[in-house]
């Protein structure tokens, strides 16, 4: 009885939302290969099994027509009711090799929008790149820099999330560097390339003359936003010249590539479609075509397959949706980034993250920011939207926790932090989110980026998860392990490490390497300042002797920054040298701990060389400052994740000493500068001071080739493009 009532009941269902006449609407589906079953079918396209699964509801349930009728029929209010039309997307020999054997079994239509750029040649720029992956050796392949976590290739599912990527990667580059960047892959395959299986001019012969329709999609499937309006028109009228030839038939109708109104291709694209003499177009995105609809922007979806209910229910759930306004959609808007810093203070943290604003695309990428501390600046950038400040710790309960490890047993002092981290939660971080998420769903964005590491991001997490938007963490250091560790590893969809090392500790805690996306952060390099000009200003500003050397260590003063290793060289040096001068630059963050500063300075004071530190406090001049050091220390007793002044100061000309661990021993090896030592020997460090002393000319300039280096490796434009990729990979993997 129910098998018997099923029918009917889904038709009413669908009837429901999908009446005939004036107010019908058009449910138009999209697919794309279709390949045989197989344990591997790429991410987006159904299975052969499942394919026909969906033809077999459509034809208990729907009224499937030829899309070109379709249109003509909505445009005159003569719709009929449950309508239907079916588009794939490319071309694809399983095309004639069994999509069409499935259709005209139920005597279904549907229009093949083919790119022609690709007929009886290579194939496709997307299965080349497939192709390519598939072909590449295990281990060595040359890839992007922000990759670099695809450096074994042994999974297959890993050569999968690889292609995948890579495809996002190339999709919105201009038509000659997504060639080149396919060639250079091809290049590299080890012999083991996959068959590339051709889609051909007879291949459209034959879909014509099983009677389907054959629609355009340009010629070598570009976004049509991303190149100039000579190429677009270009694409767009002679893939329908050609197709034109191949059937002898006009062909009316067109697929816009990847499809999305305002972000794929815009009010200009939809003119130049009109004036090439197209009748009709379709988009991406979901929804159904109504009256008063333009035919230049049919909406589509595809649904995936279920049981008969299920996939008649999203059929049904796409026609009473929101129909989406798709010519307003035409207007670009640039998509909504709330970045969420929670810093100890304003550090290099910060600094990176207003050069990553600096430089976005305002038209691209709109931030809306949220911090725990003042921004100073920030209102400038012409990408910053919005700021507001939400203090996240009204009560400082990591003080008393730090006080009770120097003064409590090992047993009490854990006791005591862990009562002090569950008040911290309940009196410090639950408020926080509630605040955080009131603000985030009225600002509405479409990604939410924490700007730490995920332990101090896990509200901004929580409140992207709440909000269904993606959430992309950046990683500027070393995360604490947890009971919380796995959850907050697994709820990004993107992380962006900021050094290879970081990246690498991402990938041994289990991180897909798809997720993860290694960007160095962007370096502004100063105005150049004389260094003779600089001495002299320092060495009036603190009264010291001309000719006397200056060794510095910039940073926050936080314990694990090493100040008081650096103070300890420098008592070992004091004896050795006594022209040096031994510069601690910065302050306690606003939210540290405000024993430690104290602490430094009755070091300090206690020292054979007290009256050469100098304390400056915090700086805002800190480039101008470097050009008049001779050597600039790194002393962290953990891994720095990168370390931006150590940048600043080889594009000043000082020597850089650092510790043998983290992102300093990465950034010497690629710029082929520095010193490292053992990390958390004062003796090591001081050693490797005297050699730098010894390397460094008072008043000697920076190299231009280190100058070039810099550039190349953490050009800020770089950066920002990096980043917004990495935006719009996370944008699409969280749709899927």
């Amino acid at each position: 009885m129910l098998e018997r009532l099923r029918r009917p009941l889904l038709r009413g269902l669908l009837s429901a939302f999908s009446r005939g006449g004036p107010a019908g609407r058009l449910t138009t589906l999209q697919f794309h290969k279709v390949p045989v079953d197989a344990p591997d079918v790429p991410l987006g396209e159904l299975p052969m099994s499942a394919f026909v699964d969906i033809l077999d509801v459509l034809a208990e349930t729907m009224h499937v027509l030829p899309l070109a009728d379709a249109v003509e029929a909505l445009q005159r209010g003569r719709l009929p009711a449950r309508a239907v039309a079916l588009t794939f997307d490319d071309g694809y020999p399983e095309w004639c090799a069994h999509v069409s054997d499935a259709l005209r079994s139920r005597n279904m239509h549907a229009t093949f929008f083919v790119t022609t750029g690709q007929l009886d040649a290579a194939g496709m720029w997307h299965e080349r790149i497939d192709a390519a992956v598939a072909a590449l050796p295990s281990r060595g392949a040359q890839l992007p820099a922000e990759l670099m976590a695809f450096r074994d290739l042994s999974e297959p599912q890993t050569r999968l999330a690889l292609a995948r990527l890579l495809q996002e990667e190339l999709k919105y580059q201009p038509l000659a560097e997504r060639d080149a960047a396919i060639l250079a892959l091809e290049a590299q395959g080890s012999g083991g390339r996959l068959p590339l299986h051709t889609f051909g001019a007879e291949h459209v012969r034959q879909l014509h003359a099983a009677g389907f329709g054959i629609g355009a999609h340009t010629v070598n499937h570009p976004i049509l936003a991303a190149v100039d309006d000579a190429t677009a028109r270009q694409e767009i009228a002679q893939c329908r010249e050609v197709l034109a030839g191949i059937v002898g038939a006009p062909v009316d109708l067109f697929a816009y590539p990847n499809g999305r109104p305002g972000t794929d291709f815009g009010q200009r694209h939809l003119a130049m479609v009109q004036a090439t003499g197209y009748k009709a177009a379709v988009v991406t995105g979901g929804g159904a075509a109504e009256s008063g609809c333009s035919p230049f922007l049919l909406p589509r979806f595809t649904p995936w397959p279920g049981s008969t209910v299920r996939t008649a229910l999203r059929l049904a759930r796409n026609l009473a949706g929101k129909q989406p306004d798709a010519q307003t959609s035409l207007v670009r808007r640039p998509a909504r980034v709330l970045l969420v810093e929670n810093g100890a203070g304003f550090g290099g943290a910060v600094v990176a993250a207003t050069t990553l604003m600096r430089h976005a695309n305002p038209a691209d990428w709109s931030y809306d920011v949220i911090s725990n501390a003042p921004w100073p600046g920030i209102s400038k950038l012409p990408a910053a939207h919005s700021h507001r400040v939400l203090n996240n710790r009204r009560f400082n309960f990591r003080q008393g926790a730090a006080r009770a490890r120097q003064v409590l047993p090992a047993p009490l002092a854990r006791a005591a932090g862990f009562g002090l981290g569950r008040m911290d939660d309940l009196l410090n971080r639950a408020p926080y989110l509630l605040r955080l998420y009131w603000r985030a769903w009225r600002l509405a964005p479409d990604i939410v980026h924490g700007n730490n590491e995920p332990n101090s991001n896990r509200e901004a997490m929580l409140v992207a998860q709440w909000l269904g938007v993606p959430y992309v963490q950046h990683l500027r250091g070393p995360y604490p392990d947890s009971l919380m560790l796995r959850r907050l590893l697994s709820g990004p969809a993107c992380f962006l490490p900021v050094s290879r090392w970081l990246a690498g500790g991402l990938l041994a805690d289990g991180v897909h390497a798809a997720k993860v996306r290694q960007i160095y952060d962007g370096f502004e390099l100063p105005a150049p300042v004389p260094r003779a000009q600089a001495r002299a200003a320092v060495e009036r500003e603190f009264g010291l002797a001309a000719g006397q050397r200056m060794v510095a260590l910039v940073g926050m003063l936080v314990p694990w920054k090493g100040q008081s290793l650096f103070l300890e060289a420098a008592e070992k040096l004091a004896a050795q040298r006594p022209d040096i001068v031994f510069f601690v630059i910065g302050a306690a963050p606003a939210l540290g701990d405000t024993a430690y500063p104290a602490a430094l300075r009755a070091q300090a004071r206690a020292l054979e060389a007290a009256g050469r530190v100098v304390f400056t406090g915090h700086r805002n001049d800190v480039a101008a400052l470097l050009p008049a050091m001779d050597v600039l220390v790194s002393a962290s007793l953990e891994p720095e994740p990168l370390g931006l002044v150590m940048l600043e100061g080889l594009a000043a000309g000082c020597q850089f000493v650092g510790p043998a661990h983290g992102a300093a021993v990465e950034v010497t090896a690629m710029l082929g500068s520095g010193a490292l030592f053992q990390p958390g020997s004062a003796a090591s460090l001081a050693d490797a001071v005297a050699q730098a002393l010894g390397a460094a000319g008072p008043g000697q300039a920076p190299a231009p080739a280190l100058h070039q280096r810099l550039l190349e490796l953490f050009a800020p434009e770089q950066c920002a493009q990096r980043t917004a990729r990495a935006y719009a990979l996370a944008r699409s993997s969280f749709r899927l």
